[in-house]
């Protein structure tokens, strides 16, 4: 029996300055994912819009189910593989939309970027739990220093 391929959105780009360092990621996964099992599709995110790059063509997606049609077939996805770096990945944003969609991703949960984009808040967390981190500072301007710990 012959196992069906499973569409895997690559998701990359994003509005930080890392947008290019994104989309040589989603390269190499596309050059090395095993298409035997899969079908990747790459997927282009700049300012809160979804683009796939699909046979020479940018085919915007429908948001409220992240899909796509060509050809009058829709296209849906079984996973998301995010290689986006920076917001809106690793501040925990772009997983409650597919958390939201029932999409599974390749990332941790949405609180858990969220906890681990704030240096800061994710050293005072780790050392609750009595990991060893080094002595730091807040410092917002206007205000006054605290150590976290």
């Amino acid at each position: 029996m012959k196992l069906k391929k499973k569409n895997i959105a690559i998701l990359a780009g994003g509005d930080s300055a890392e947008h290019e360092i994104s989309l040589s990621s989603a390269n190499t996964v596309l050059k090395e994912i095993d298409k035997t099992l899969y079908n990747p599709f790459l997927i282009h995110y700049k300012s809160n819009s979804f683009l796939a790059l699909y046979k020479n063509k940018k085919i915007k997606l429908d948001k409220k189910d992240f899909s796509f049609e060509h050809e009058n077939k829709k296209y849906k996805f079984n996973k998301v593989f995010i290689v986006i770096h920076g917001p809106p990945a690793e501040n925990g944003e772009i997983q409650n939309y597919f958390k939201n969609l029932n999409i599974p991703h390749s990332t941790c949960s949405s609180s858990v970027s969220k906890l681990t984009f704030n240096k800061y808040l994710c050293n005072k967390k780790l050392v609750s739990l009595g990991f060893n981190c080094a002595k730091s500072i807040l410092y917002i301007e206007n205000s006054k220093f605290e150590e976290s710990h």
